[in-house]
């Protein structure tokens, strides 16, 4: 590379990989591309993937990509929870205009970017070909006469443009058009053609003419074609290298023409391109000649533009898995696959203990919590074994208590849902003993204020949970808040609390605390209407867990993971239930009218409005 290139989609094929082969989901939902510093998630656009093998075909927008430094980036995968990480559109911006990577095997062909062209084949065309990327068409001419019309945009008076494409053919054909537009109108038509052996950018004659390249072109090889118009000049490049000298012209715009590709369609019985054409794309700018070369360096030999290191796990990007298993009712169970050592977990059955439900409650362990100890979050319960037995290195090991592993008393195997969470710069687990005070500051450690904390009790006082919004108010995690004298205030390096539930004498308590981080964790708030199906937007990304809770009157909080299917959420000691939380959604989530999430204005005790408060974790 010559220079440095902004915005540029980066070609990342591997031809397979052990690791996605093992722990990707198959359709590669999970797959995704983060910058340097691990955090900043990368537009990306998976064209091909393959989980028998974990062969990958992906396209990857790099900011900032240097010409004297390596650029590192990171790909994640492992959650098999997740929504799909693809931004397509995303990816081809910077002046693109139409990008057809021609992988369909049959019918209608796909534009990439946000303009969703569409194009039609014609004739008989094998669209199930290997391509120099990936899938491709193989064009059957010349004795058949096939294309693709793309219905695509006009083109401006004398706009900048830049046309490339992947190609090679078998037989040498006059003027067969390789990407060609305007030439059926015969009118200041423009495209890349191969003239027998002679490589062309075609231009109308009387605004200019051909620009011819140089390189005489063989049969059976792999080029890569581009031409540029920069509202001047014209420039024709082969391989990465200019083929010819600039040469000025003009053209006064075309419209009412459909670009071709494999034909020009000058005539009803034009000549085919007869050969395979890949990986076409038209831009509303003149690509500069170090583009171009990066561009051919990276497609034409991939694993020489890049090198790949060894599996790592990274807290910032993977520090958050959820998922659901059916209970076998055998202790020392281990759940796997999380993919890191959690820090956090939080555990609830999808079960309603008929006469206590302190026995069908949530519980949650820390990473601080030592031996064969968990937290039941309802009511005064102290920490308890036989429960979420110990955090592993790839999950965690369950007893055979109702709360987390029962094989019969829900009229058959229980069903558990789960989230994990890792520690990490903005996630952090600690323990302190209470002072018996009226307050104590809770500090140590702490880089940074956080605007989500829970308080785990070790002894028999209840949990509670606390966010920045709403004064002083804390939660427990059963019906009974809010609280006034718990977690009193949120510190900006921690958190301090009061004498109620979280400050008695020589008694250890547990907590985590959340930094609010965009795309990752957001605190917020919404008032009641009634109205069901509502979606409460702006959280920022789709969240992977969630919990809502009012902040007016003592309803139970309730909590929804991606695990969680159909109208269905949890409180924290009742079965799962419709109506409360519907669905997680791409900004947010969907509340029904249930009062605990969504009740009427007014309805609320000694309120006008019914505030509600949310947590989302996204991933």
């Amino acid at each position: 590379m010559a220079a440095i290139q902004t915005d540029f989609p980066v070609l990342i094929n591997l031809s397979s990989d052990l690791d996605l082969q093992a722990y990707a989901r198959s359709d590669g939902f999970d797959i995704s591309f983060a910058a340097s510093d691990g955090v900043t998630q990368l537009s990306h656009e998976i064209e091909s993937y393959n989980p028998a093998t974990g062969a990958l075909v992906a396209w990857v927008k790099i900011p900032s990509l240097s010409s004297t430094v390596n650029t590192d980036i990171y790909m994640y995968y492992g959650d098999p929870a997740s929504a799909d990480q693809q931004d397509i559109p995303g990816v081809w911006t910077n002046g693109y205009v139409e990008v057809w990577h021609l992988d369909e095997t049959s019918g209608t062909v796909y534009d990439s970017t946000s303009n969703s062209f569409t194009g039609t084949p014609s004739g008989t065309i094998n669209q199930n070909a290997t391509g120099k990327i990936d899938g491709a068409d193989d064009f059957l001419g010349p004795s058949t006469t096939t294309w693709h019309t793309l219905a695509d945009g006009n083109f401006g008076n004398n706009a900048a443009l830049t046309i490339s494409a992947w190609f090679r053919f078998d037989t040498s054909t006059t003027w067969a058009g390789i990407v060609t537009k305007g030439r059926e109108i015969d009118h200041d038509w423009v495209g890349l053609w191969a003239n027998g052996t002679q490589y062309v950018f075609g231009w109308d004659w009387r605004v200019g003419g051909n620009v011819n390249g140089a390189t005489t072109l063989s049969t059976n090889t792999w080029y890569y074609g581009t031409g540029t118009f920069d509202g001047t000049d014209r420039r024709i490049y082969l391989n990465g290298a200019l083929d010819a000298t600039p040469s000025p012209g003009s053209y006064a715009g075309i419209t009412g023409s459909n670009t071709s590709v494999g034909n020009d369609r000058y005539t009803a019985s034009a000549n085919t391109f007869d050969g395979i054409i890949d990986e076409v794309r038209i831009s509303s700018v003149a690509r500069s000649a170090n583009w171009i070369a990066t561009e051919y360096n990276n497609q034409s030999a991939p694993s020489s533009f890049y090198a790949v290191g060894a599996a790592e796990a990274n807290s910032s990007f993977c520090w958050i898995a959820t998922g659901s298993y059916t209970g076998n009712g055998v202790a020392g169970r281990a759940i796997t696959g999380l993919g890191f050592q959690p820090d956090i977990v939080l555990m609830k059955v999808d079960y309603d203990h008929p006469v206590n439900t302190d026995l069908s409650a949530a519980v949650m362990r820390t990473s601080d919590m030592a031996g064969d100890n968990s937290k039941p979050l309802k009511g005064g319960q102290a920490l308890s074994a036989n429960l979420i037995q110990s955090l592993d290195a790839n999950g965690f090991t369950v007893g055979n208590d109702l709360r987390v592993n029962d094989a019969t008393t829900c009229g058959g195997p229980c069903s558990y849902h789960w989230v994990a969470f890792r520690a990490n710069a903005n996630v952090k687990v600690g323990t302190y003993v209470g002072n018996g005070g009226a307050s104590q500051d809770i500090t140590s450690g702490f880089t940074f204020s956080p605007e989500y904390v829970i308080v785990m009790p070790g002894g028999t006082e209840r949990a509670t949970n606390r966010t920045n919004l709403f004064g002083v108010n804390s939660q427990p995690f059963n019906a009974g808040g809010p609280e006034f004298d718990s977690i009193i205030a949120l510190l900006a390096n921690g958190f301090s609390v009061g004498s109620t539930y979280v400050n008695s004498s020589g008694v250890t308590y547990y907590y985590v605390a959340w930094n609010q981080v965009a795309g990752k964790t957001s605190v917020g708030s919404y008032v009641g209407n009634g109205v069901d199906n509502r979606s409460i937007s702006g959280v920022g990304f789709q969240p992977r867990f969630v919990i809502v809770q009012s902040a007016n009157d003592g309803y139970d909080p309730f909590q929804r993971s991606v695990s969680m299917v159909g109208d269905a959420s949890v409180s924290f000691r009742n079965a799962l239930t419709t109506n409360r939380i519907q669905a997680l959604e791409a900004d947010g989530f969907q509340v029904g009218t249930y009062t605990a999430v969504n009740k009427s204005p007014g309805a609320c005790i000694g309120e006008t409005d019914c505030d509600y408060i949310y947590v989302a974790f996204g991933r």
